[in-house]
């Protein structure tokens, strides 16, 4: 895996936090923030039905972070709840 790279997440709405990925580990930057993933096949877009979508899941703030794998070529999203912009570390 490549340095870790951390991404600012804008409050409210989804963030590409990486493209054209198979696997890869994203951590919670900003301890505290509540933010949710997802990924859509690379070259889709961002998710359709916003953080209603049913294969939006919460990330663990533990240091393991949370690990995606996935057969084919993804792009990896996170929404961040709240007012305020958070930020999350992304290992690919």
């Amino acid at each position: 895996m490549a340095d870790p790279t951390s991404v600012t997440c804008t409050a409210g709405a989804w963030t590409k936090v990486a493209t054209s990925v198979t696997t890869g580990r994203v951590y919670v930057g900003d301890s505290g923030k509540n933010y949710a993933r997802t990924y859509n096949a690379t070259g889709t877009g961002v998710p359709a039905d916003a953080v209603a979508t049913t294969t939006a899941i919460g990330l663990d703030e533990g240091q393991g972070g949370n690990a995606i794998t996935h057969n084919a070529n993804i792009d990896i999203y996170v929404w961040c709840f709240g007012d305020d912009d958070g930020s999350v570390i992304v290992e690919v």
